[in-house]
């Protein structure tokens, strides 16, 4: 190979070694995307990545969610019960309700972040230019002691807002359980929510003597040795009982809603408007000393009689009325059966 060769050769080398990575980077800038508005995502794994643009607000339930370094949220991004990593800028605030997250060491947060009720892991070199408030739980704290010796000193360590942020948590929660029972189980569901319209007040009285029968059965069941094994799946199917009938009392409350505003929703939507609501109620009225265990107590009763009344669902409460046949000759015909009775005595013989 002449030496003119060889020189178009190495040059030919160094022009394919400089357009590759240029190609690359071309490429990449290419691929990036910019999304307008907001974004909602329910139990879906989203990727932003570097250079892609989100200009408005992310809400993610379930699912995962990443955010590639250099990429950027115009908005504010909430995450419940997902996994989040986060490594790109949000310009807002950053909440996080539940689940796990990971913000790494390239992430930034122009305002406040915010996690309760799950793990967020803050890297060193994550940028958060707002508040930080991370509850986990096992942040959480029953000292009962330090409650009854100093009260006051107590009440101080709470943060409102973390509470309110749980409570929120608790609410969507229970609201997505109703409408997935609902969806899974329409038949018993109505059935239940059914004796809750027509037997309420029945529904609580047996639920209240459920609980004093209750500590017996489980005595006579210890008693007997064999039986000791099945306590913890009586409990277990009392739990689950319980928490059906609540879903069969809110899904009651929805009906009702549904009704008095002539709208035509499904079933599972029903349900999770009216367990939603009823959480709400329920969280209200404990804001009031010594109300918050009267109100727990008396919706956990009706929904244990519920599903006692109703089996499970399996049936409605009242049982309708049995029917029976007469051969009883109604009233109106005696005087036709009297004149045919007249008309063959008066005929000849």
């Amino acid at each position: 190979m002449t030496s003119r060769n060889k020189i178009l050769l190495f040059i030919l080398i160094i022009s394919i070694c400089i357009s590759v990575p240029s190609a690359a980077v071309q490429a990449r800038i290419l691929q990036a995307q910019t999304y307008e508005g907001d974004k909602f995502l329910v139990g879906q794994s989203f990727t932003l990545s570097e250079g892609d643009i989100l200009n408005g607000n992310l809400v993610m339930i379930g699912g995962t969610l990443s955010t590639e370094a250099g990429s950027l949220i115009n908005g504010d991004l909430f995450i419940m019960g997902g996994t989040l990593t986060l490594a790109g800028k949000v310009n807002g605030d950053v909440i996080c309700l539940g689940g796990t997250g990971n913000l790494t060491p390239t992430a930034e947060v122009t305002e406040n972040l915010v996690s309760t009720g799950g793990w967020l892991n803050v890297s060193p070199g994550a940028k958060v230019f707002g508040t930080t408030s991370i509850n986990t739980p096992g942040d959480t704290s029953f000292d009962f002691s330090r409650i009854v010796s100093n009260p006051s000193q107590a009440e101080t360590t709470r943060n409102p807002f973390s509470e309110l942020l749980w409570s929120i948590f608790r609410t969507l929660a229970l609201s997505a359980m109703a409408a997935i029972v609902v969806l899974i189980f329409p038949k018993p569901s109505e059935n239940a929510a059914e004796t809750v319209r027509s037997s309420a007040a029945v529904s609580w009285l047996i639920g209240f003597l459920t609980v004093f029968i209750l500590p017996l059965v489980i005595v006579l069941m210890t008693i007997t040795i064999i039986l000791i094994p099945v306590i913890p799946i009586f409990l277990f199917v009392l739990i689950i009982g319980i928490m059906f009938g609540y879903v069969a009392l809110g899904y009651e409350i929805g009906r009702r809603l549904e009704e008095m505003m002539k709208a035509n929703w499904a079933p599972p939507i029903t349900a999770g408007i009216g367990v939603f609501l009823l959480s709400l109620v329920i969280h209200g009225i404990r804001l009031i000393p010594c109300m918050g265990f009267i109100s727990v107590s008396i919706v956990v009763l009706i929904a244990l009689g519920v599903i006692i009344l109703s089996r499970f669902g399996t049936r409605k409460y009242p049982l309708p009325p049995r029917t029976f046949t007469s051969s009883v000759v109604p009233p109106a015909s005696t005087g036709i059966v009297q004149s045919a009775d007249k008309a063959n005595a008066d005929s000849p013989k």
